[in-house]
């Protein structure tokens, strides 16, 4: 029987990578091998993901997917979740010539700094303070969110990233 499954990072909870095997217990046991560290591999590389958290000590999560029974099934299985995985958002690192039509590549994020502002609302009226600042992250995929040193955070709390006043000319 073949298996359809997903590696999710466990920090994210997102899914990272479908794939389909004969020996589901053999894979997992293969991605997750210290070998991999001695390889080079590309960034945005379901392997480099995979070197990269076990630095930082992080065991991925597996999930079966589905099982069915022979080879061309599993095949179809794997892009069928890839399309629907990837459809509602998650960042697959799966790079088949089948598989890219359905993954969007990440597209870089502007340098635009944002204000964090937040909204108390310990009393009836809601009150805004900026807490801090969000600037892309260090690969563009994202924003950091940066806390000020003297700020102390008591939820429940929502929080705003506010993109700077134009400058008066």
């Amino acid at each position: 029987m073949y298996t359809t499954y997903a590696i999710i990072d466990p920090r994210t909870r997102w899914i990272v990578y479908i794939g389909q095997t004969l020996d589901y217990a053999r894979r997992q046991s293969d991605h997750l091998s210290v070998h991999r560290e001695r390889k080079a591999s590309p960034p945005g590389s379901l392997q480099h993901w995979l070197k990269a958290a076990h630095k930082a000590k992080i065991i991925p999560k597996f999930l079966a997917l589905e099982v069915v029974e022979t080879e061309s099934e599993s095949l179809k299985s794997e892009t069928k979740w890839v399309e629907k995985i990837a459809g509602i958002g998650h960042p697959l690192l799966n790079r088949w010539d089948e598989h890219t039509p359905f993954i969007a590549d990440p597209q870089p994020v502007p340098d635009t700094v944002f204000e964090a502002i937040a909204f108390r609302s310990e009393t009836k009226k809601r009150r805004a303070e900026r807490i801090g600042s969000a600037k892309p992250n260090r690969n563009r995929t994202g924003y950091r969110l940066a806390i000020d040193a003297d700020v102390t955070l008591l939820g429940p709390i929502t929080v705003d990233l506010v993109p700077p006043k134009p400058k008066k000319s």
